[in-house]
């Protein structure tokens, strides 16, 4: 939870919701839905864009974790 709301570094922000939305568990989303409601708006945004960047893949397509 510290390196989702990591307070010093907004890369460490963005690229930590990237492991618990690829592996697609409920406990991985649990963690990253509490992480966004404690979250201030920037967080909140790093946040959302490392969730959508895992889900998106890295050539553009659907990763097999959005399936």
């Amino acid at each position: 939870m510290r390196l989702l709301l990591d307070v010093e570094d907004s890369a460490v922000t963005r690229r930590t919701p990237e492991a618990p939305a690829r592996v697609g568990t409920v406990a991985a989303a649990r963690l990253i839905a509490v992480a966004g409601a404690e979250a201030d708006d920037s967080q909140a945004d790093w946040i959302q864009t490392g969730v959508r960047d895992a889900l998106a893949g890295t050539d553009g397509g659907p990763d097999a974790a959005a399936d």
